[in-house]
């Protein structure tokens, strides 16, 4: 194996690593918060499905402070939903869907395929906001 061979081995090595290290995505990031009227459809609903949609564009600062700090719930609990709230957002220049309880101040994010939490003590004033929001699209 060349020097060069070796130096490319490790530098995506290394890359690998850090974007696997602790598997969460970079909540903080996140820009472009949109809110969707979508219903029962919320779950099932593509993102492709959503160009041309009616939105509400959320606060990027309102929704860093309901996500600070936002936990990684273990892949073993699977969270109960009575409903959620479709949202999409930017995360490092990739467009994500987010699904975001109505009541358990948890979302999942598509992509990745996992479950967060934010603090109990932000969950009643994320869900006021985010149902005023929601009547502003309608």
């Amino acid at each position: 194996m060349t020097r060069w061979t070796k130096v490319l081995v490790i530098t995506i090595i290394t890359i690998q690593c850090r974007l696997n290290v602790s598997g969460q995505v970079a909540w903080r990031k996140a820009q472009s918060w949109k809110l969707y009227n979508a219903g029962d459809s919320s779950f099932v609903i593509s993102l492709d499905s959503l160009k041309g949609r009616k939105y509400y564009q959320l606060s990027t600062d309102s929704m860093k402070s309901f996500l600070d700090p936002v936990t990684m719930v273990s892949s073993d609990i699977q969270p109960n939903w009575m409903g959620a709230y479709l949202i999409t957002c930017i995360v490092d220049s990739e467009t994500r869907k987010v699904l975001i309880s109505y009541y358990g101040g948890f979302f999942y994010d598509e992509k990745s395929r996992r479950y967060y939490q934010i603090p109990a003590s932000k969950k009643d004033d994320w869900r006021n906001y985010l149902d005023a929001c929601l009547i502003s699209i309608q």
